[in-house]
């Protein structure tokens, strides 16, 4: 929406999707949107029609009630072609979003803060084209980091950016497995035998990221004694319980987005849906570590986070197929 905004003036975006893992305000969108001289309406599909007050879009300063991470990145590319000095205070951190601007950057825009909580645009007349490698994945890599960790394995791992996912793998350590950095971004990873128990809040990052909660829930369903997890990011974000819990998982959820995994658990087969892609792969995760065959459906979930899931597993000497 921004660039279009920025570029043609209006924008209709007749839908609103992604994950069902909560309430997902569009609010920080819109409302800076709307600072910056916008007009907002809905659509009857329930998506949003924009279009510039007379004299079209101006800088302005924009707060984000919390620190959005698509919202940041919408309102840096609107703010990049409109003239003036914009600000976002409250902005998200997120080391995709550093690497989306220093791809702006190569293109001629004025970012600067990125990777703090203020981030200040000087809007320039026009981009230009550039060439840019996108970062390694960091969820990617946590997924396949994790499944060394709940076999029992010993892995390496390639695109894993160690400064990004720093609490996680410190997470990991504290499970008991042996993660060893062997440079040009490899990380060998080596399970335990027995997994420790973990406690695990997620938050915005810097903090633990929602997206890799469901898969440590995985390995803490085989751990050696009871783990805490607890959600702040997303209301509903624990679709994967009730997955889990089909493997054999013992979890109580509790009030205020905690659930305590009961470990450990002893996993066997099981048919399951991939509700979204974080519960998606805490499935694989669980498939992994469980005795006998496990199905999962709704792959379109999974494809959307993973790519080449199946032949890149079964380079690891996992016995999966797609069928």
């Amino acid at each position: 929406v921004g660039p279009l905004l920025a570029r043609f003036g209006t924008a209709t975006l007749d839908e609103v999707g992604g994950c069902n893992i909560g309430e997902r305000n569009t609010d920080y969108h819109y409302r800076g949107f709307a600072r910056m001289g916008a007009i907002v309406e809905g659509t009857p599909t329930g998506g949003y029609r924009l279009y510039p007050r007379n004299g079209g879009l101006h800088a302005a300063n924009m707060y984000c009630d919390l620190p959005s991470h698509t919202g940041t990145e919408n309102l840096i590319m609107a703010a990049s072609l409109t003239p003036g000095e914009s600000v976002i205070v409250n902005a998200a951190s997120d080391p995709e979003i550093a690497d989306f601007v220093a791809l702006l950057r190569k293109m001629g825009a004025k970012v600067e803060g990125v990777g703090s909580r203020h981030v200040v645009i000087t809007g320039v007349d026009k981009l230009r084209g550039a060439e840019h490698t996108v970062m390694y994945d960091r969820l990617d890599a946590g997924l396949f980091m994790m499944s060394g960790a709940i076999t029992g394995g010993d892995v390496l791992v390639r695109g894993v950016i160690a400064e990004d996912i720093e609490l996680f793998e410190q997470k990991l350590e504290q499970m008991g497995v042996i993660i060893e950095h062997l440079g040009d971004h490899v990380a060998r990873i080596q399970g335990p035998e027995v997994l420790s128990p973990i406690n695990v809040t997620t938050n915005y990052y810097p903090g633990f990221s929602t997206d890799l909660q469901p898969g440590i829930t995985a390995l803490a369903t085989v751990a050696n004694g009871d783990s805490y997890i607890r959600e702040t990011v997303f209301e509903d974000r624990l679709g994967h319980v009730k997955s889990l819990r089909a493997f054999g998982a013992k979890l109580s959820p509790e009030k205020d987005r905690l659930v305590i995994v009961h470990g450990p658990a002893r996993l066997k087969g099981e048919r399951v849906k991939a509700l979204d892609i974080r519960a998606g792969a805490a499935c694989v995760l669980a498939g992994l570590a469980a005795e006998g065959r496990t199905s999962i459906t709704n792959l379109y979930q999974l494809d959307r986070g993973h790519t080449n899931l199946v032949e890149r597993f079964a380079g690891l000497g996992a016995e999966i197929e797609r069928l």
